[in-house]
């Protein structure tokens, strides 16, 4: 398999893609080696128990997100991932129980090191259904996000704003931009929130300045409210009904009118994973 970036945006996909590099690592390479390459950290005993987390805790976040699947469906994808649960957690026995070197290999451990295993083509199979479901959205879409934030942050710490502003709304752009970075982990209504809370807090912040701080500000608090709608107009692509925890009666105390109204209605059923 060429080497493929490892997605944010599809949890099946991402799961898929470390499995599969795991598929095809040599069979003489070390437990902890496989599975740290595969998921693009530094092999070491510590990344090999912080990685091995992380993909139970991906296959949690499937087994969570397929509850807007059809019945059959879930069936089948929470049978895939309980066997790649078990394979794993016998992987990791695998590698603290045999001091042996020789058998603390690759090639000894069940299934995950082979690429051909019916359950690793069963869950390339779901990888479409994440898409064709609207829970995931394209990879190259979150990457121009990302981007967007970044050139905003930097435009921002360019500016001649208050230290105070400056700092206070880095912090909050870079929250949104590191769920982003995990939309595999938090989804389309967890971002969503975070950017709607922003928005809220760009109209109260003025609040506390001065008459003249007010003004000599206006235009960078419009701007970035501006540019934070637009940002959250993206995720109207995803195409399932949406469940957050924006709570509308109070949004509409600081949102237009026709985004309060938007979130009255925004608010059912979004995948939260």
């Amino acid at each position: 398999m060429d080497k493929q970036e490892l997605p944010i945006n599809n949890p099946a996909e991402r799961l898929y893609v470390i499995l599969t590099r795991a598929a095809e690592s040599s069979p003489e390479s070390s437990i902890a080696d496989v599975f740290c390459t595969a998921m693009e950290l530094e092999p070491n005993d510590d990344n090999f128990i912080k990685g091995f987390s992380q993909l139970i805790g991906l296959l949690e976040i499937i087994e969570e997100q397929i509850q807007y699947f059809k019945p059959r469906k879930q069936e089948g994808i929470r049978a895939s991932t309980e066997e790649i649960k078990r394979y794993l957690f016998h992987a990791m026995k695998l590698h603290y129980t045999n001091n042996d070197s020789h058998k603390n290999v690759w090639q000894n451990v069940p299934h995950l090191n082979n690429k051909n295993w019916t359950t690793l083509k069963s869950l390339n199979g779901y990888v479409d259904d994440f898409e064709s479901y609207g829970i995931s959205i394209s990879n190259a879409f979150l990457y121009e996000l990302i981007n967007d934030i970044d050139i905003w942050i930097t435009e921002m710490n360019e500016s001649q704003l208050d230290e105070e502003i400056k700092q206070f709304f880095t912090h909050k752009l870079m929250e949104i931009k590191h769920l982003l970075e995990k939309y595999y982990r938090h989804g389309s209504s967890r971002i969503k929130t975070e950017i709607y809370a922003t928005m809220a807090e760009i109209k109260l912040y003025p609040e506390n300045l001065t008459e003249d701080k007010k003004e000599e500000n206006r235009n960078f608090f419009t701007a970035l409210y501006e540019q934070l709608l637009e940002l959250s107009k993206g995720f109207d692509l995803v195409n399932k009904p949406m469940t957050t925890i924006i709570v509308a009666d109070k949004l509409s105390e600081v949102l237009p009118p026709m985004l309060s109204q938007t979130a009255e209605i925004i608010v059912k059923h979004l995948p939260s994973g």
